[in-house]
């Protein structure tokens, strides 16, 4: 338990920093829908990784960084659903908040 938490706690802090130095020059390169492809190459590349992952230190790195990837599609949702809801940008911020909530308690079920 202890070894999982500070994965996890390592994992976020990399994705939060990388959003906060990074999102914002990668989004004046990229449009949205190009990052976010991006981000899922990156973050299935990097869960193959951490599945034939053998050491406990290539694993807690892994660990690390896969949250890169997801910590840094969230908010390019978020920018292109602002980007196309115009008047609606409430409503489309509601769905991606639903969205994120059944995905946060329904992935845990499915992974047991």
């Amino acid at each position: 338990p202890k070894d999982i938490s500070i994965a996890i706690t390592g994992g976020g802090i990399f994705g939060a920093l990388f959003q906060i130095y990074f999102f914002d020059k990668f989004m004046k390169y990229f449009s949205e829908l190009t990052f976010i492809a991006w981000s899922l190459i990156y973050s299935v590349i990097v869960l193959v990784l951490l599945v034939i992952a053998d050491g406990y230190w290539t694993i807690m790195v892994i660990s690390f960084v896969v949250f890169i990837g997801f910590d840094m599609i969230r908010p390019a949702i978020t920018n292109y659903f602002s980007n196309i809801a115009g008047d609606r940008q409430g409503f489309a911020g509601g769905l991606n908040s639903t969205f994120t909530s059944m995905g946060n308690f329904i992935g845990p079920l499915i992974a047991g």
